[in-house]
């Protein structure tokens, strides 16, 4: 099966390319600002049908292109189109498809690593052409799903909801941005993002119509918000959140969470809460009752000088 792959600006990607946030031109344009990188949507083509796209980042170093994952791309989705509905058709086509398109790559880069979504489960395209698979995980909220979190976070839920919170969908970027810095002072981490780059990347997202905000406020003051990445459908990705400590100690975090994925699920498919790698957040996120999801990294190639 003949196919031909492209690499094209994301500023000559026509409008319904892609059902994913991630492979936007507009994110595309502004994930590779943010980090000074060549933004690419790689296009896999059967004759005139557009059969699969992959939203890559490269940087060249002494003459030598290799391909990145940036921070502010979670994921790098590869999205497959016009799918037969025959499942065993569909597969064997995808993992085709997948086996070009890492050929591709390995003929083009010394070194790449990408971070797929969790809808591709299937890498073994990749891994039948020598590369390898890192698994990463993360927790998925599905309409019709119920949380069913364990005794402890029972009791904190029912407590918060006792109090008077508030929950908007107001975008204050300075209150998150407030909050955001505070918990990783608090924390001792070292930020991922230099605020003032952090800054211009949500509003860049914003004015795009795919990066959105709630709030949780007591007393007119916002004690806990979430940025989170959507086109309205599908699936919404709650990227990040901070919350005040004191309020942590009453519930707040569950609450916020419960709270977000009623409204969320009104409009979206599933909620992907971005994570479930660090200890402590993947334990909350355990507790409440999310589902585990895996992900995988696929990377090839040695180190650049």
């Amino acid at each position: 099966m003949e196919f031909e792959i492209r690499l094209e600006e994301p500023a000559n990607i026509r409008e319904g390319v892609n059902r994913e946030p991630w492979s936007e031109p507009g994110f595309l344009k502004s994930v590779a600002l943010t980090h000074n990188l060549k933004a690419w949507l790689l296009t896999c083509h059967k004759g005139e049908e557009l059969v699969a796209t992959l939203p890559l980042y490269e940087r060249s170093r002494m003459g030598i292109k290799y391909l990145v994952e940036p921070v502010t791309a979670y994921y790098q989705p590869l999205e497959f189109f016009n799918a037969s509905g025959h499942e065993p058709s569909r597969l064997l086509r995808e993992l085709s498809i997948m086996e070009a398109i890492a050929g591709y790559l390995k003929k083009s880069y010394r070194r790449l690593r990408i971070k797929l979504y969790p809808a591709n489960s299937d890498v073994r395209g990749f891994l039948w052409s020598g590369m390898n698979a890192r698994p990463y995980y993360t927790f998925v909220h599905r309409r019709g799903d119920t949380l069913d979190p364990i005794r402890n976070e029972k009791r904190k839920l029912k407590s918060a909801w006792e109090i008077p919170y508030q929950f908007d969908g107001q975008f204050n970027l300075e209150a998150f941005l407030a909050l955001y810095h505070q918990m990783h002072k608090r924390k001792e981490r070292k930020l991922s993002l230099p605020q003032d780059k952090m800054e211009s990347f949500c509003r860049a997202l914003h004015e795009q119509g795919i990066l959105h905000q709630h709030n949780v406020s007591l007393e007119n003051e916002i004690v806990s918000s979430e940025i989170y990445l959507g086109k309205g459908e599908g699936t919404a990705y709650a990227l990040y959140r901070a919350s005040k400590p004191e309020e942590m100690a009453k519930g707040v975090s569950s609450w916020h969470t419960a709270r977000a994925l009623d409204e969320l699920l009104k409009v979206y498919d599933k909620v992907d809460m971005c994570g479930a790698n660090i200890a402590d957040v993947a334990r909350f996120k355990a507790a409440l009752g999310l589902k585990l999801a895996v992900f995988y990294q696929i990377e090839y190639g040695s180190k650049i000088i």
